[in-house]
C-alpha cells in the first residue's frame, strides 16, 4: 500500500516530510494536527475523531428482505421499479458501511434523494446493524 501511494510521507511524531521510524524528534513529538506535545495518534489530540460509542455502531450493515409496494404486477414498469429498489438498498448499505458514524444522516438523506430524484418514498429503520427499508412509488 505504501508503495502505491503518490503522496510524500508525513511523520506522525512531528508532521515533517519523512517516515515516522526515521524521526529525529521521536523523543519530543509534536502533533501535526494540533501542535500538542504528543504524536498524531494520541488520544489527547482534540482534532482526533471521537470513537464510535459501541462496536455495533461500526458493524457492517445487513439489509433485511424488505417489502416493496407495487399495485400492478402486470405493469411493464415493475422491472424498472425492482431495479430502482435494488439500487436504493445497495446504496444505503454501502454508505452505511463506509460511514458508520453517519447512519443517522444517511437515514435522513436517502428518503429525500429518493423522493427528489427517483420519485419514490423510502422508509429506513435501523436495528443495530440490521436495516429494514420499505420503498414505494411516491404518490402526490
Amino acid at each position: 500500500m505504501a508503495q502505491e501511494c503518490q503522496e510524500k510521507p508525513a511523520c506522525a511524531s512531528c508532521g515533517e516530510n519523512h517516515r515516522s521510524i526515521a524521526c529525529p524528534s521521536i523523543k519530543n513529538p509534536k502533533c501535526p494536527n494540533c501542535k500538542g506535545n504528543y504524536p498524531a495518534w494520541s488520544i489527547n489530540c482534540p482534532k482526533r475523531k471521537a470513537p464510535l460509542a459501541s462496536p455495533s455502531e461500526a458493524a457492517p450493515v445487513q439489509i433485511l428482505n424488505s417489502s416493496t409496494s407495487s399495485d400492478e404486477s402486470d405493469d411493464p414498469t415493475v422491472e424498472q421499479f425492482t431495479r430502482i429498489d435494488s439500487l436504493i438498498k445497495f446504496t444505503t448499505q454501502v454508505l452505511s458501511n463506509i460511514f458508520p458514524d453517519k447512519r443517522e444522516l444517511i437515514t435522513q438523506a436517502v428518503p429525500i434523494a429518493c423522493a427528489s430524484f427517483l420519485n419514490r418514498t423510502a422508509i429506513i429503520n435501523y436495528s443495530g446493524n440490521r436495516v429494514h427499508i420499505t420503498i414505494a412509488p411516491l404518490f402526490i
